[in-house]
């Protein structure tokens, strides 16, 4: 079977962190939705589900508070929930 080395799962935790770190950076800093990967600056429905995804990753990880990761999660979805 296939085991990754001490590098592997060193390299691999900076990737996921730095992804990690991007959407927290990148949020719109009332919404804390991520851009989508475009050129122009919107939200798409499927990237903000992966963002959601991604934060009780980011909790079990010990990059962000259960309190923190709540607010967040509670603004995008109460701005979703609101949106016109």
């Amino acid at each position: 079977p296939f085991a990754l080395s001490d590098s592997d799962h060193a390299f691999l935790e900076l990737v996921q962190r730095g992804a990690w770190n991007w959407a927290v950076d990148a949020a719109n800093p009332t919404s804390h939705m991520v851009p989508d990967r475009s050129s122009r600056p919107y939200v798409s429905t499927a990237g903000v589900g992966f963002q959601l995804a991604a934060f009780p990753v980011a909790v079990e990880r010990g990059w962000m508070s259960r309190q923190e990761a709540e607010r967040r999660v509670l603004t995008i979805l109460n701005t979703l929930a609101n949106a016109k």
